[in-house]
């Protein structure tokens, strides 16, 4: 799913589009909004300081309720990842096989780091 999701974006899409990483939304949000504003013709806003939304943006939404807000995303993603991202070895094999390799190296996504052990 997600190798189709961005093929279609990346190679068959014939409109333009940008793809934003969430993980520069949290932790580069200036940087980032600035880049965004940029590449579709705007600007940042001048008239006052950037203004960081620390509360969930979607926490009054159906199904929602319990989104994670701007401080607790930044520190659940800015803890190292488990070895083999928390997934089985056989889980964490079938994903290093599958996912496209050219669009982890377009989006600077790396494997974690694999068990020593070989045992299955």
């Amino acid at each position: 799913l997600w190798n189709d999701w961005y093929q279609l974006y990346i190679e068959e899409a014939k409109y333009p589009r940008l793809i934003v990483r969430m993980e520069d939304l949290v932790f580069h949000a200036k940087e980032t909004t600035t880049k965004i504003c940029e590449c579709v013709g705007g600007a940042m806003r001048r008239d006052r300081p950037f203004t960081y939304v620390i509360d969930s943006a979607k926490a009054d939404s159906p199904g929602h309720d319990k989104s994670t807000g701007f401080v607790q995303a930044w520190i659940k993603y800015a803890k190292p990842m488990p070895t083999q991202g928390g997934l089985t070895l056989s889980d964490y094999e079938a994903a290093k096989e599958a996912l496209d390799e050219r669009f982890m190296d377009m989006f600077d996504y790396h494997h974690p780091p694999a068990e020593a052990s070989t045992d299955r």
